[in-house]
């Protein structure tokens, strides 16, 4: 018994064991955070150009995951169902030769790095203070994810429309 006691125990203080548990349930069928891979482009299209809301994390090897993984997954429970959530080696080089830092135009260093995709807009960064907390991330994501209507009043915001990705002009 006290060698099945010690085996079994388990030090939660230790962030790599944290970090590790997290991964694990990232992986599980049942969450809502998917692994997405550089050398998998057809994947990767789908997320940057489908018009699909995805908020992706970005990791670089293993910088600030454990802590940044935690408000992910716990945002992605609380997130809209059909909102997707990923997490991305953002230093890892694209097939295009950049990584996906040089693209968002961030340095490495700028510590936890989330960005939004949706309505065939371009990535657009999560500002630091709504990546602090699960609550605040869940909030600004369905924010910036959710399609709006907008009321077309001069051919200036008709042209704007019909030049986006995605466009219905409703006629009375």
């Amino acid at each position: 018994r006290e060698t099945r006691r010690n085996v079994s125990a388990v030090d939660w203080s230790c962030p790599l064991v944290r970090a590790q548990f997290v991964w694990l349930v990232a992986a599980n069928a049942g969450s809502r955070v998917v692994k997405l891979d550089v050398a998998d482009t057809d994947r990767l299209r789908e997320v940057l150009t489908s018009g699909e809301p995805w908020l992706v994390m970005c990791k670089n090897g293993n910088k600030g995951v454990e802590r940044s993984l935690v408000v992910v997954e716990d945002a992605a429970h609380a997130l809209y169902p059909g909102i997707r959530v990923g997490v991305l080696d953002c230093g890892a080089t694209l097939p295009s030769g950049q990584t996906m830092f040089e693209r968002l135009r961030v340095t490495e260093t700028r510590g936890l790095t989330l960005f939004t995709v949706a309505n065939g807009r371009k990535p657009s960064l999560v500002p630091a203070k709504a990546a602090a907390e699960a609550s605040a991330l869940t909030a600004h994501v369905q924010k910036v994810t959710t399609p709006s209507l907008l009321a077309l009043r001069t051919t200036k915001d008709l042209r704007s429309c019909l030049q986006s990705r995605q466009c219905l002009v409703l006629l009375e």
